[in-house]
Formats: C-alpha cells, structure tokens, sequence
C-alpha cells in the first residue's frame, strides 16, 4: 500500500475524525469521500463518534501504512486509547458499571443491589463516560487561537463541562458561555488527568488518574443515586443538594444514569459535584470512607488544609 502524498502529523491529544478531516481538506474531499477512496472505509458503517470510540482494526492499520504514523499513536487519538487505564474497556459488558463506580466511595456506601423499579441501565450498552446523546462539544477559543484548527479526544467524553483552559463551557453553539469557578476548578484537575496521567492537588499530593475519574465518577453516583440506597449518608447528600441551591434533588426521583442525561442535565450535576468536591478538599465535607489503598496512593477527597 503506497504512503499518501500528503499525510499531515496528528497534533497533540486530536480525536481520528478530526485527522481524517484534515487530511481529507487538503485533498479537496469531504471525509467520507476521502476514506472511501484512499481506505475504502465509510463513514456510513458508523457514526463519527464510533470512529472515536473504537477504530476498526484494519482502518487503523491501513492509516499507519499509508501515512507512516504508528499504530499505537492512531489509537491514541481514539476513546479505546483511554483503556484499560481510564474507562476500563470500550466493550460493555455485564457488570462493568458496578465495577467502575464500586472501587473509591467518598460518601455513601457501595451499592451490592440495583432496585429494578428504581434504576435504569443498559449494561450491554453502557460505557463510563460515553453519552449517547452526546453532542460535537468544543472550545471555541481554543479552535480560534490554533495554528491549525483541531477537535481533542478527550472533548469527546463528559468527564468535562468546560475548557479550563479558557474559562467557557464546552458547546457546539455560539457565543460560548462563562463557566463557574467551582467547574473551572475541578475541570482544571480532570484535564490535567486525561491528558498527563495524573493530578497535582494543593498540598503537592499527586493522584494517578485512574483514581481521579473513578473516584470521580462514583461521587456522581453517589449525588444521584436513588435516597433508598444512601444509608446514613442520606442526610449529608441532602444538605449538599440544598447548600448547592438546586431547585431539586436528583435521588428524589427516579434514577438515571449520568452518561444517559441531557447535556444541560449533565451540566447541573457537575457544578454540584464541583462545589462538593471544592468542600471535600477544604475540609468542610468529610469523607465518611477511608479506602485502604497501596503504599505511596491517597485518597484525592481528603482534606488538604
């Protein structure tokens, strides 16, 4: 298979589509006639979001030999890059979702049962932090400032609201708008994960990030899970929803799984999950698990003052 003429580099921390598009631009093609022509893949098999969850192996393979970009760095640009490591698997499976929420609880006990009437979940479809209505979310400055424009993997994924690079919420509609501080804040440490493999917190504690988005996703978990499976941590989850001004309790009713919210939804947990996890580090929440990790690990929801 011959190389592409032109074959411009993938820049750091792109999405697959967003090289493809690229390369595609400068061949005067749209993307899928691009693949169809120099891969003999479509876009049409799948949506662009299934490219970046999981390239097919043989287009991954084809893109290496026909732009001398390794395979692994090609993997990278895509959500399966992020597993084991991050998100587990990009293959949903039977028992998954308890897995990945069950390993650092921060303020209500692990769940070992799921009320039928009360809980809603797909497991065979169900992936962290993959959301099926997930919207083409971007930083717009970010793409502004870029001496080539690009899209970033990790926008593909809702373990961020906002750029915190910039201040504004991630959207794909204009004029973008100011995130709150408590979002910049956590999202700040949430970049800093998925892009170097771990978080500096205020006291110089450092966190793997696969603590971090574990640990993360489980607070949220905790914050919307149904009252009845709270335990004693019921009334410390309520003061949070009424310290944070809510006009209502996401447990009161029935539950739904983060990933399977709308984005606003999403949006409304988050900043509670952010100021909860600003108090959290201050001190003024305390965690009600200690967790029994390995020697030279912390728990990142201690307090650092």
């Amino acid at each position: 298979m011959k190389r592409l003429p032109i074959h411009p580099q993938p820049l750091p921390h792109e999405a697959l589509t967003s090289w493809i598009r690229r390369m595609a631009e400068l061949y005067d093609l749209d993307a899928m006639t691009f693949m169809e022509r120099a891969f003999n893949c479509k876009y049409t098999y799948a949506s662009e979001m299934d490219f970046d969850i999981c390239a097919p192996q043989e287009l991954i393979m084809a893109l290496s030999k026909r732009t001398t970009v390794p395979v692994g760095k090609i993997r990278a640009m895509t959500i399966e890059g992020y597993a084991p490591l991050l998100i587990d698997t990009t293959l949903p499976a039977e028992g998954l979702f308890k897995a990945y929420i069950s390993q650092f609880p921060t303020l209500a006990p692990i769940r070992n049962k799921f009320p039928k009437l009360l809980f809603s979940l797909d497991e065979m479809s169900w992936l962290p932090w993959v959301s099926p209505y997930f919207k083409d979310q971007s930083c717009t400055e970010c793409i502004d400032l870029d001496p080539v424009p690009y899209r970033r993997i990790y926008w593909r994924l809702s373990w961020m609201v906002c750029c915190p690079l910039h201040g504004q919420m991630l959207e794909d509609s204009s004029p973008p708008r100011q995130a709150s501080e408590a979002i910049i804040a956590l999202d700040h440490l949430t970049l800093k994960a998925v892009s170097s493999g771990k978080v500096i917190l205020h006291d110089g504690r450092t966190i793997h990030a696969a603590v971090w988005l574990r640990s993360l996703r489980t607070l949220i978990d905790e914050l919307t899970r149904p009252i009845s499976t709270l335990g004693q941590a019921r009334l410390t989850i309520e003061k949070i929803w009424q310290s944070a001004d809510r006009s209502r309790y996401m447990g009161s009713r029935k539950f739904l799984v983060f990933e399977y919210m709308g984005s606003k939804e999403r949006e409304h947990i988050m900043q509670v999950v952010a100021e909860t996890v600003e108090k959290l580090l201050e001190g003024a929440i305390s965690p009600s698990f200690k967790i029994a990790l390995k020697k030279g690990e912390q728990q990142f929801f201690l307090p650092y003052r």
